[in-house]
């Protein structure tokens, strides 16, 4: 799955390149500093997914993801968000998924997985099965 990492925190996108390339499947493809760096990188990497820092906000939640769905590439959309309620509006906005900040790793493989497994017959993953693999 190629993906796009995008947050104004150049710490966290390094600790989620780190987290993803010792999952096999996943490929950062590019990393976006701003909304359009993101819409950029999203042109030249054609990624499946974008996994989207809250702290990118020049524009309201609704409003990027829906103009992220407008593009030819069309990628998932995994929020990442200190609150619940933040990361609640971005699913209404039409987000594939969120993750906490403050939430395990395997939080995400998990997320990450049951949106890879969306579309087969394989089993979705659960949270637990990551604690026996990673």
């Amino acid at each position: 799955m190629r993906i796009v990492l995008a947050s104004g925190n150049d710490s966290f996108r390094r600790a989620l390149r780190l987290l993803l390339q010792f999952r096999p499947g996943f490929d950062v493809v590019g990393e976006a500093n701003d909304q359009r760096e993101l819409v950029g990188e999203i042109d030249r990497g054609d990624p499946e997914l974008v996994l989207l820092d809250e702290d990118i906000n020049e524009l309201p939640f609704a409003e990027l993801i829906a103009t992220l769905h407008k593009l030819d590439a069309s990628p998932a959309v995994i929020v990442f968000s200190e609150n619940m309620a933040k990361a609640e509006a971005a699913m209404n906005a039409g987000a594939s998924g969120f993750v906490l900040k403050g939430d395990p790793p395997n939080r995400l493989y998990v997320t990450l997985e049951n949106i890879r497994l969306k579309d087969g017959d394989e089993k979705r993953a659960d949270y637990h099965d990551f604690f026996q693999s990673g």
